[in-house]
């Protein structure tokens, strides 16, 4: 007979684990959402120029990747630190992302012409480089936290309730306040143009949900197809006037259906492949 082992994860663990990618979920989704529009609209970086530096991002993207994984084998082979292999690294880049963040939405834009490229392309790459830093030990840190496939599983779970949450932490702020800070920033000339054409582009989608309302924003919202969205979706009801009472349970269920049809898909597919 098999002798059972107690888990030593606790609760705090978890939401801890958790934690990570609910943050890692809001600035994803705010660089995929975001970003484009800001250099395009707010920064007037030419498309052929922007294209230029995407291509060059994306590259340090997929090479920092490793780079930084090796580093970190190396520097902990080196020095053993008592604190562990990871824990060190999510210290350190936290405050660093956070800075380098700032830095990529306000630097750029005390400057203009060559000045204006040169800060954006290096604030892009510090943030990355720091995103990655964070990143990488915050993933690898399931197999060094869990020694049995049950820890793993709930780990797992707790990283998925984390993307949703962080999904979802924006929304209400979005349903009350967005329409009262574009108003305000519509005001200024440097954040006009870019606050009319997300209004624009919002609008342009609202059939559904101005149609149904509670269902079509959920489904907008439930079902993952670009251009949809737990945010995308807010900023719509918000911009139609629908009550926060009828929207942001909308949203939640959306959230929910979306993660759902995800999962589904994800083992399906992965299972096909590997069968």
């Amino acid at each position: 007979m098999s002798k059972k082992t107690t888990s030593g994860l606790t609760i705090k663990h978890k939401v801890g684990y958790g934690l990570g990618d609910a943050g890692g979920c809001m600035t994803f989704a705010l660089m995929t959402g975001m970003f484009t529009r800001y250099c395009m609209n707010v920064l007037q970086v030419d498309s052929r120029v922007l294209a230029g530096l995407l291509f060059v991002w994306n590259v340090w993207d997929a090479v920092n990747d490793p780079m930084m994984g090796a580093f970190m084998d190396k520097v902990y082979a080196k020095n053993h630190n008592k604190k562990g292999k990871f824990r060190p690294w999510l210290l350190r880049s936290t405050p660093m992302l956070a800075v380098t963040a700032i830095a990529l939405w306000t630097v750029p834009t005390f400057f203009s012409g060559v000045a204006m490229i040169a800060a954006l392309f290096i604030c892009k790459i510090l943030y990355e480089g720091c995103y990655t830093m964070f990143n990488i030990p915050m993933g690898s840190l399931l197999s060094a936290m869990a020694n049995t496939d049950e820890e793993r599983a709930g780990l797992s779970s707790a990283r998925g309730f984390g993307s949703i949450v962080g999904n979802l932490i924006p929304v209400p702020f979005i349903l009350l306040f967005i329409t009262a800070i574009f108003n305000w920033l519509k005001k200024t000339k440097l954040f006009r143009p870019m606050v009319e054409k997300l209004e624009s582009r919002a609008m342009n989608k609202k059939d559904q949900i101005e149609k149904y309302e509670f269902w079509g924003l959920l489904l907008f919202v439930g079902i993952p197809l670009p251009g949809t969205g737990a945010w995308t979706g807010s900023l719509i009801a918000a911009l139609l006037g629908i009550r926060f009472k009828k929207a942001f349970p909308a949203v939640i269920l959306g959230v929910l259906l979306a993660a759902f049809i995800m999962t589904i898909l994800s083992y399906t597919i992965l299972g096909s492949i590997f069968a």
